[in-house]
């Protein structure tokens, strides 16, 4: 007796569907891994970039904090050599005034001299 063909599906077609079906959830599951690794990586960059941002603000604060103590220290020491050379200036106008008014007493009375020394009686004149 002949048997007939089977008219369902058979045995050597069902591993190969399996395959299929395998290498379906495998592709959906490395779609799914990457979409997972990008949104990651996209997660770690927002968040260096974050920290980048974080780390050049309090870097510029820190350059405005030494800038601003470099110019008030510039200042203190301006004000201070000012300050010396105009003691400096002081003294030594102090020192011309009194050598001067010594100089002009000197010469007013050697001035005072030769006129008075017109009237004396002898005649006589200092030298000027």
């Amino acid at each position: 007796m002949e048997t007939a063909p089977p008219t369902g599906p058979t045995n050597a077609s069902k591993p190969g569907i399996d395959t299929l079906k395998q290498l379906k959830q495998a592709e959906v599951d490395g779609e799914s891994s990457l979409k997972a690794l990008l949104a990651e990586g996209e997660k770690g960059i927002a968040q260096l970039r974050a920290e980048a941002e974080a780390a050049v603000h309090a870097a510029r604060i820190e350059v405005d904090r030494i800038r601003e103590r470099a110019l008030q220290d510039s200042r203190a020491r301006a004000e201070a050599e000012a300050a010396a050379i105009l003691a400096q200036g002081e003294l030594a106008a102090k020192v011309i005034t009194s050598t001067a008014a010594k100089d002009l007493t000197k010469l007013r009375d050697r001035l005072l001299d030769v006129v008075a020394g017109e009237f004396r009686k002898n005649g006589s004149r200092p030298e000027a």
